[in-house]
């Protein structure tokens, strides 16, 4: 066995780990992002001046859609945690 055929399968040993982290953390994002989404709603309707989210069926399919990744994810979430 050669020197290299040994490091490649150690860039992918590490390469597939990555990918579990990223399956992990992907969820966790998506919480902290429909948070943030939801923040920004809540700002942008007790303050008419920031104006960044125009028009009131935008505004609900974006709450909608915040909502439904959410819910999502913390599903995703909680089947995860109960494989083990």
């Amino acid at each position: 066995m050669s020197a290299d055929a040994g490091g490649t399968r150690r860039g992918a040993r590490a390469f597939r780990r990555l990918g579990r982290l990223a399956l992990r953390a992907l969820p966790h994002l998506c919480v902290a992002m429909t948070l943030a989404l939801l923040a920004l709603v809540a700002i942008d309707a007790v303050n008419d001046a920031m104006g960044f989210l125009v028009g009131a069926t935008f505004r609900t399919f974006l709450v909608l859609y915040a909502a439904v990744a959410g819910a999502t994810a913390v599903a995703f979430i909680a089947s995860r945690s109960r494989k083990g």
